[in-house]
């Protein structure tokens, strides 16, 4: 498996190094660059590329999702303010269940809005005034199929990815690939339970472009016209993590578990764009979990005139389980998560205002 392990990472990275630099930021930064699907993931400092247990793991690995046990569902929110509110918003939805035999599927549906409306204007009859032809909302989807599969603890994956852009009345949308892979270490006793994940993937492989369209105004006489073709950001992820977990017990209950994980990620298709992401999580009778994280970031376009062009800052949350086939007698493990994080708004967009983000993310774990 080792040789499987050095000819995957070395396929990756050399798929990374002839993606070309043109990824020019076009409006897709909403839902590729400066929001995470959940909140567990903003709370580790945005990197999850070796770490699973949600659905959304595939994001981030396409590889994780064959690690994920069972059936997992999941849904996230975030918003500057939880509810009552129009500005930016990003709600995810995730589906996954792992076969073990045949390998694991994943369903995620990613949904970015500006929160607000805009106007499509064009100049009246009397060419001196403005008539507003309809008001719409900026918004982009991203939809990820996902497989993987899990072959001694050496796991592969794939995404497959459907991109949505609505800009004016023209919905423009693409399909792109993404590849990652997992090794896991396992250094497991019988007092305590220890393991290693080193993972690394690749998002855009195909090196997709998106063509984007709009509406042309009612003098051209034509019905839309291009604005040319955009590339969809190129994401390589690469990591490390470090689980802990004793074997003691309380109520048929883990006492404790720990687990740090530390990521780097680059924009391959964009020049001098990378991060790198630590985190850490603390499970305390597997019903409370701290988070926290740090977030140093390197981006070279789009920044507002209040940053520098590197960013760094601590990120944190909390999660709460509830185990509900324990507390009810079920026959098969059934579990709900609950995680919060509150994170301050670095985005590189003034449509963000600058506020502080709020990120609320459930999730249902059943054991079939």
């Amino acid at each position: 498996m080792k040789i499987y392990y050095f000819i995957t990472c070395l396929l990756l990275l050399s798929m990374q190094s002839v993606i070309a630099q043109d990824y020019s930021m076009y409006g897709e930064e909403g839902v590729f660059m400066y929001t995470q699907p959940n909140a567990k993931a903003e709370a580790m400092g945005g990197g999850m590329a070796t770490t699973y247990g949600s659905p959304f793991s595939a994001t981030y690995n396409p590889a994780a999702s064959s690690l994920v046990t069972g059936l997992n569902i999941e849904a996230s929110h975030f918003n500057p303010y939880l509810i009552g509110d129009n500005r930016p918003h990003y709600e995810a939805y995730g589906i996954s269940y792992n076969t073990q035999k045949y390998g694991a599927i994943a369903f995620n549906a990613s949904h970015y809005s500006e929160g607000s409306e805009m106007q499509r204007t064009i100049r009246d009859s009397s060419g001196y005034g403005y008539k507003t032809l309809y008001t719409y909302t900026p918004n982009q989807t991203l939809y990820t199929f996902n497989y993987s599969y899990n072959y001694n603890d050496f796991c592969i994956g794939v995404n497959l990815d459907y991109y949505e852009n609505q800009f004016f009345q023209k919905n423009n949308s693409t399909f792109f690939v993404d590849l990652g892979m997992l090794k896991k270490l396992d250094f497991s006793s019988n007092k305590n339970k220890q393991s290693v994940l080193f993972g690394i993937s690749l998002t855009n492989i195909s090196k997709t472009k998106l063509e984007m369209k709009t509406d042309a105004v009612a003098q051209s006489g034509k019905s839309e016209y291009s604005l040319g073709k955009y590339s969809i950001p190129s994401f390589l992820r690469a990591g490390a993590s470090y689980e802990f977990q004793t074997g003691a017990k309380v109520a048929d209950l883990n006492l404790f578990k720990m687990t740090y994980s530390i990521n780097y990620r680059n924009v391959v298709n964009l020049d001098n764009t990378y991060a790198l992401q630590l985190g850490s999580e603390f499970s305390f009778f597997e019903i409370l979990q701290l988070r926290i994280g740090y977030l140093w970031d390197k981006s070279s376009q789009n920044l507002t005139e209040s940053y520098s062009d590197k960013y760094s800052d601590l990120t944190y949350g909390a999660g709460i389980l509830f185990p509900i086939s324990r507390l009810y007698n079920i026959k098969y493990p059934i579990e709900f998560h609950l995680d919060y994080s509150l994170i301050s708004d670095f985005a590189q967009s003034g449509s963000f205002n600058l506020n502080p983000k709020n990120i609320l993310s459930g999730s249902l774990k059943i054991g079939i």
